[in-house]
């Protein structure tokens, strides 16, 4: 049959345990079977995976009074992977506890063994999004010793995961690069430890010494901390949140953005929102209220790294005011009550992020958000209603919402 080997990759999380923010350490044991007549890739994989065994003397866990983070809580939590290689160069990779469905399987025709320690480690970072926290963002995080946190955020290929890369080099605390949870209650975000992923051709855009030194390496990188020469940090305090825009014909420029666009950004850059919708949305109104949000075009990562550390720094006073949930959880669908009910009703799949210039409303059925001034954002807040005004303006913003799914059938 095969080689049957076992590693044990150890990670430190934040996670919400008891409504307490608690630093916990994950081991995930990984079995790998191959062809056993191809024990040379049995080894450069073990030996890839190995980047994934962050040492824990390498962590920086937040101070306890300044985060009410407490020490490691019971025992390890195990998973357990499993890595197999078909005879016909297929990979399969499956996480205990998860439908057989939802394994990843794909076919590495290079026999590369980084590939597969980086569909190992995307297995494990989806595996994070069932560990309690009312949001999670696709994203990345540095932070300064303090425990002030910069959020990176943007859409695949802005460069990130290089944008982090030289944040840290330049002297900050690696938090995550892929995926970073709210924890409003307590006032932080928090993530796990995991080695930075640089996609292929990406080396040119990691700092220097690694980018002359990794020029010739072909497929995925794997960048540990200790390569960067800084060091992991699992929580932190959002001081700034960066929309990435990497745009090599563009000027540098910094655009800070309101309250109600910056929670439209988040909600297009959230990994769990329909999960638990009301969560996530009170926690958009946190961070947006409380940190400003920023977005930053720069022509390279470095520049744009430059323009991050200067922020972070000495950062914008953010947006502030009030922000609501509507409603403030999940209701019955008033359509199928024998009540009479008002002419104007939401739909029971609509729910809205409102502050004191807009809203903005999600549609869970179809997973689109819509936008709406101040004005809309009062209508929208006194439903139900037996009516709105009438005129042009609303009976065209009524429309819309008609259109968007929101408003509940008449």
């Amino acid at each position: 049959m095969g080689d049957d080997v076992a590693l044990a990759v150890r990670m430190l999380a934040a996670t919400e345990l008891d409504d307490r923010l608690v630093t916990r350490r994950c081991e995930i044991s990984v079995s790998t079977v191959t062809s056993a007549t191809d024990t040379a890739v049995t080894a450069e994989l073990i030996e890839s995976l190995r980047v994934l065994d962050l040492p824990l003397d390498d962590l920086v866990a937040a101070e306890t009074a300044a985060f009410d983070v407490g020490a490691e809580v019971g025992p390890p939590l195990v998973e357990r992977v499993v890595v197999t290689e078909e005879r016909d160069g297929t990979w399969r990779i499956a996480v205990s506890g998860t439908d057989a469905d939802e394994a990843a399987t794909f076919t590495n025709s290079t026999a590369d063994p980084v590939e597969v320690a980086d569909q190992v480690l995307n297995a494990l970072t989806r595996r994070h999004l069932f560990r309690p926290a009312p949001a999670r963002l696709h994203g990345g995080a540095v932070a300064r010793d303090d425990g002030a946190v910069a959020l990176v955020l943007g859409p695949s290929g802005t460069g990130k995961s290089t944008m982090v890369a030289h944040l840290a080099a330049g002297g900050l605390d690696v938090v995550n690069d892929e995926q970073v949870a709210l924890h409003p209650a307590h006032g932080v975000v928090a993530a796990f430890t995991r080695p930075l992923v640089c996609k292929p051709a990406g080396a040119v855009h990691l700092p220097e010494p690694l980018a002359t030194a990794w020029a010739s390496r072909r497929g995925t990188l794997l960048v540990r901390a200790a390569d960067l020469g800084t060091r992991h940090r699992v929580v932190g305090t959002p001081a700034l949140v960066v929309i990435a825009r990497r745009d090599a014909a563009a000027d540098p420029a910094v655009e800070q953005l309101g309250a109600v666009e910056a929670a439209k950004v988040l909600m297009d850059n959230n990994l769990d929102l329909l999960a638990r919708p009301h969560d996530a949305l009170a926690a958009f109104g946190w961070l947006v209220t409380t940190t400003p949000v920023l977005r930053v075009t720069y022509r390279t990562s470095a520049e744009g790294a430059a323009v991050v550390r200067g922020l972070l720094e000495a950062p914008p006073d953010p947006a502030g005011g009030s922000w609501w949930v509507w409603p403030e959880a999940a209701v019955v669908d008033p359509i199928a009550s024998n009540e009479p009910g008002p002419m104007l009703r939401a739909a029971p799949h609509a729910v809205g992020l409102g502050f004191d210039d807009g809203v903005v409303l999600l549609n869970t059925a179809t997973a689109t958000a819509t936008t709406c001034n101040d004005t809309a954002a009062a209508l929208w807040a006194s439903l139900p209603a037996a009516a709105w005004p009438e005129g042009p303006e609303v009976a065209a913003f009524v429309s819309s919402l008609r259109e968007a799914g929101l408003l509940a059938p008449e």
